[in-house]
């Protein structure tokens, strides 16, 4: 997959996560989906990137937590959904963590 194709994917899970008003296990596969994407990014060169599509990434990355903390709070789920949920929230949030060292290595790599 092209860097291109995944930026256009992890932004079509994000859109989709943020306007999506159902619950369930329907709604946790959309913020999976987009975590996956997110996983994916460091798998391609970081040449292949400008630094702002990794900022959008990061930027719809905080739209998708933001979203997914309204869905909790809306308390449509059972309370082991919800908790699910949370976990998915630490898991976007580790993802950032990993795009910004990995961006950060990159810049800082004797090759460029």
């Amino acid at each position: 997959m092209s860097a291109s194709d995944l930026l256009k994917t992890a932004s079509a899970a994000a859109h989709d996560v943020v306007t999506n008003t159902g619950s369930g296990r329907a709604f946790r596969k959309l913020v999976r989906d987009f975590v996956d994407a997110l996983a994916r990014v460091p798998g391609i060169p970081a040449t292949e990137y400008s630094p702002l599509e990794i900022e959008q990434l990061s930027s719809k990355a905080e739209h998708v937590i933001a979203a997914i903390e309204r869905h909790i709070e809306d308390d449509a789920d059972q309370e082991s959904a919800r908790q699910s949920l949370g976990e998915e929230i630490d898991a976007v949030r580790h993802q950032i963590k990993e795009l910004n060292r990995w961006r950060r290595h990159y810049l800082q790599s004797p090759t460029n």
